[in-house]
């Protein structure tokens, strides 16, 4: 049982969620005092913050047994990284969720910094005062808006804005110019540009590069009767000059939503006149923090049971921003590593990770996850992605890697760990000619594949209610009927599903009575009407032949039985329909696998399919 904390409000959905599962226990925390958070923060596995708790020495210092921790917001400068990484610590955020929110927020700012109808609105509720002269405002048609910062949040605001037809500058030494342009927003990066604009508005994250970014050298070079907005992180404007600038006319009007210090209840902006302030309502609509808490929690959830970290700031890479095709490398070589650290069990003296292709680029922060799964026995829960690089140099354990020498293959990825007794390449063994130890390496790869989460994100459903191994074949029951059916391994429960079929051949490497010899693919295949092929011909080598065959004489192919990888790539390769397995959470049970090994039965689980688009 692992322990969430909520250590501040989030939305009830995010509760229910919690609390929804039942290896999870939730500590509500979010009305405790935080002088009483710490007392009761060292019982929590992971916690959920918002910008109202601090993730400083003092909170880290209690959380003795945190691993994680989610900050249910986009913002983290009031987290200390550094110091969750020393301790081993992953922090996430959640960076999307509260988007739109942002982007609307700040076109509400933008809006009433051009009309000025917030403070109109007050003149004549609290007032009672009809002086329509006072309020003239600006038209954002054909002015210019400078956007500092064009990332998640600056770029919808860019497209917002040309909405208005203002003329949108961005200013983001950090993105690849298309990225503006292909908007049809122009890119500078000449800073001095964005300060010549009639509108400017900031978007950038919180930290030394950007804090008092735009002060009184700034604002001096800016054009008189120039409008501010700032609805991302207080401090990226400095405060004192702001105040100095809208006092003297030079800044026509601020829209502010975030400040340096919160809450700020006294500050001196609201003193002023040509200003709108709100008290960091940026997230705050129900669509947003219904997302928020949503995304936390199932982060949190993830994280406690250590499948995944979403948005991790302090890993080696972010999984999220891969490539499709890298993300399942990246979680293989753990489990690679793991494998080969129990194929020769001794002390690791080396672990080298060695790829080709497109794989070369990511080597660097794969081999972090080499080095998880390798130490995994010896280090348990001490270890993980943060502080993996640490523990293994504190053990004198090399670490490197490499591109591999003379690769056949678009991408391919090798594990080496090298103990006291011998030298483990596990990636070599899916391509062994020695079956079991392909067959161990097919298992690494759909210790992967396998996962409920990963095969669902790969595009595959479950095939049905009730329909065990048994029932692979029940689906075509109908279909088949007058055709000439050829399976690849004997399934004793085929022939009594697939009885319509005008001829059903079953081939087998040691054919039982009434199966055909393995040898005689070569002259059905190119004839049959559908072709099932069991998936332990990925282990014998044999798949990519077999697939000619029965692609080449036209037939519908279909990959069965549990080894089977789902991942969308065997569709590519010509497969009509690919079949495949995951098992249920307790399979993995020494007590269970010990029942079932001696009976040859495939435990309980649930089989998923996907179709080819053609």
């Amino acid at each position: 049982m692992k322990t969430i904390i909520v250590c501040d409000a989030i939305h009830k959905i995010g509760f229910d969620m919690l609390k929804q599962e039942s290896d999870v226990k939730v500590l509500d925390a979010t009305s405790v005092p935080k002088n009483e958070l710490y007392g009761i923060l060292g019982d929590a596995d992971v916690a959920i913050t918002r910008s109202s708790t601090a993730v400083d020495e003092k909170f880290l210092g209690a959380g003795t047994k945190l691993k994680a921790i989610v900050r249910a917001g986009v913002g983290v400068d009031n987290c200390d990284i550094d110091g969750c990484s020393k301790r081993g610590i992953i922090l996430m955020n959640v960076p999307t969720a509260n988007t739109i929110a942002a982007v609307e927020m700040t076109m509400c700012h933008l809006l009433n910094a051009a009309r000025k109808y917030v403070n109109s609105c007050n003149d004549l509720k609290i007032n009672r005062i009809w002086k329509r002269e006072k309020w003239y405002g600006a038209e954002l048609y054909k002015k210019s808006l400078g956007i500092i910062g064009f990332g998640n949040i600056g770029s919808r605001v860019g497209v917002r804005a040309l909405a208005f037809e203002m003329n949108v500058i961005a200013y983001d030494p950090y993105i690849e110019p298309e990225k503006a342009t292909k908007l049809g927003v122009k890119y500078t990066k000449n800073f001095d540009e964005i300060l010549s604009c009639d509108f400017i508005t900031i978007h950038t994250p919180k930290n030394q590069e950007t804090i008092n970014m735009v002060g009184e050298p700034q604002i001096a070079k800016m054009k008189d009767g120039v409008r501010l907005i700032n609805c991302a992180r207080g401090g990226l404007y400095n405060e004192k000059a702001l105040a100095n600038n809208l006092r003297s006319g030079k800044i026509a009007y601020l829209g502010i939503d975030v400040f340096d210090k919160e809450p700020a209840t006294d500050h001196e902006f609201l003193d002023i006149e040509n200003l709108s302030a709100t008290p960091h309502l940026g997230a705050n609509t129900l669509e947003s923090q219904s997302n928020i808490a949503r995304e936390a929690a199932e982060q949190a959830i993830s994280a406690a049971r250590g499948l995944n970290y979403p948005n991790a700031l302090n890993l080696p890479l972010k999984l999220e921003d891969l490539p499709r095709g890298i993300e399942p490398y990246i979680n293989l070589v753990s489990k690679m590593a793991y494998l080969a650290a129990q194929i020769n069990k001794g002390p690791i003296k080396s672990i080298r990770i060695e790829g080709s292709g497109e794989m070369v680029q990511y080597l660097k922060s794969m081999l972090v996850f080499a080095i998880v799964g390798a130490l995994h026995d010896s280090l348990g829960d001490s270890l993980n992605y943060v502080n993996a690089k640490f523990l293994a140099d504190e053990k004198g354990i090399e670490t490197s890697f490499g591109e591999l020498a003379r690769s056949v293959y678009k991408s391919e990825i090798a594990v080496k760990v090298t103990t006291d007794k011998a030298i483990s390449n596990v990636a070599a063994l899916v391509r062994s000619w020695n079956l079991a130890e392909a067959s161990v390496g097919l298992a690494a790869i759909n210790s992967w594949y396998s996962l409920a989460e990963v095969a669902a994100r790969n595009g595959f459903v479950p095939t049905g209610a009730g329909l065990t191994w048994r029932e692979v074949f029940d689906p075509y029951a109908d279909s088949v009927e007058g055709k000439v059916v050829a399976i690849i391994g004997h399934f004793p429960f085929a022939r009594g599903v697939l009885w319509k079929a005008a001829d059903l051949q079953i081939l087998e490497r040691f054919p039982e009575p009434g199966d055909y010899p393995d040898t005689a693919c070569e002259y059905l295949l190119p004839d049959a009407d559908y072709v099932f092929i069991s998936s332990s011909s990925f282990v014998n080598k044999t798949t990519p032949r077999l697939l000619d065959l029965a692609i080449g004489g036209g037939a519908h192919t279909v990959l069965v039985g549990p080894s089977t990888p789902m991942h969308p790539l065997l569709l590519d390769l010509g497969v009509d329909t690919v079949t495949g397995y995951v098992p249920d959470p307790e399979v993995g049970r020494a007590d269970v696998i010990e029942s079932l090994s001696p009976t040859g039965r495939i435990g309980p689980g649930t089989r998923m399919h996907q179709h080819s688009a053609a």
